[in-house]
């Protein structure tokens, strides 16, 4: 008997053991198991962020701070922020020198009903008068009321045996004396001279010593000088410059063929020139084609930005 019951209290011991062992497992693992399903479940009332981030319910989720810019947009329309500094202001450029051109009428004093026509144009045409013709004088004389520029046109000798050079006209194998004896007669002989160029002259304009003789004559009276250029070979341009008188050269001569569209072509040529160049002086004569060209001068200057000004503006002093 007292075998059995050591037995069996063995046994008993065993199960106790074994009842431990298995409770403590359970106990485990009951606590394993109820510390995550409670780490997983939100509190009542809290906000869930799929982030994995958790919050109370008394602190609302914050707002991104929006990206530091230089400007806020607020219905679509930029504000200045109160230290950005307004863009510079353009400077203003200067507006480039105005191209000029004149325009001189040779041969005049024999028509004056042409003259007077030509006085009418909208543009200031300088009038180059022959000395000792029938009309000179009252030529000039209307000239000068009408606010234009008078110059003396002098004869000068000329390289073609056939040239008409008219009365008081100058030689090369004239002395300084007898040429500024002739040029005082002429001068006087057109009223209201300020300058004078020359008529023909391909011959005269080619000898230094004859224009010498004559610019010095010419400062005398106190006037300026334009070359016509009549020759390639012209030296007169030169001498002038030299001798410190007012100067000037021609540019362009607008009709040496009689055709209205020509001309034109010819006026278009000295606006050109005016652009290149800043300055530009046209020499015509008094043709009737010459004038129906000259009354649409005004528009091609005008749309070229080539302003007319008397020839006395544009001499080299």
């Amino acid at each position: 008997m007292a075998k059995k019951r050591k037995r069996a209290k063995k046994i008993l011991d065993n199960k106790a053991i074994y009842v431990a062992i298995l409770l403590f497992v359970a106990g485990f693992l009951a606590g394993y198991f109820f510390k995550d399903t409670e780490k997983n479940v939100p509190t009542q009332g809290a906000i869930y962020d799929n982030s994995v981030e958790f919050y109370e319910p008394s602190k609302p989720k914050p707002k991104p701070k929006p990206e530091t810019t230089h400007k806020k947009v607020i219905d679509r329309k930029p504000i200045i922020e109160k230290d950005e500094k307004e863009p510079p202001k353009p400077v203003a450029q200067p507006a480039p020198p105005t191209s000029t051109v004149a325009i001189i009428i040779d041969d005049l004093g024999g028509n004056l009903k042409m003259a007077e026509r030509f006085m009418k144009l909208d543009i200031p045409v300088a009038f180059a008068i022959l000395p000792h013709l029938a009309r000179s004088v009252m030529v000039a004389e209307k000239a000068h009321e009408a606010g234009l520029v008078v110059m003396l046109h002098l004869p000068m000798e000329a390289k073609g045996k056939d040239a008409r050079l008219g009365p008081g006209a100058l030689y090369v194998n004239m002395g300084k004396r007898s040429i500024e004896k002739q040029l005082f007669a002429n001068i006087d002989a057109v009223p209201h001279v300020v300058g004078v160029n020359n008529h023909m002259g391909s011959l005269f304009t080619e000898r230094s010593q004859g224009m010498e003789d004559l610019v010095s004559g010419i400062k005398k009276r106190g006037l300026f000088f334009v070359d016509s250029r009549t020759t390639p070979k012209t030296v007169a341009y030169d001498v002038a410059l030299a001798a410190g008188a007012p100067t000037a050269r021609r540019d362009v001569f607008l009709d040496n063929e009689r055709d209205v569209e020509k001309i034109v072509l010819q006026i278009k040529d000295l606006a050109d020139k005016a652009i290149k160049r800043g300055r530009a002086i046209g020499i015509c004569h008094p043709y009737p084609q010459t004038l129906q060209a000259l009354k649409r001068a005004s528009a091609i200057f005008r749309d070229s930005g080539v302003k007319v000004v008397p020839v006395t503006q544009l001499l080299i002093k």
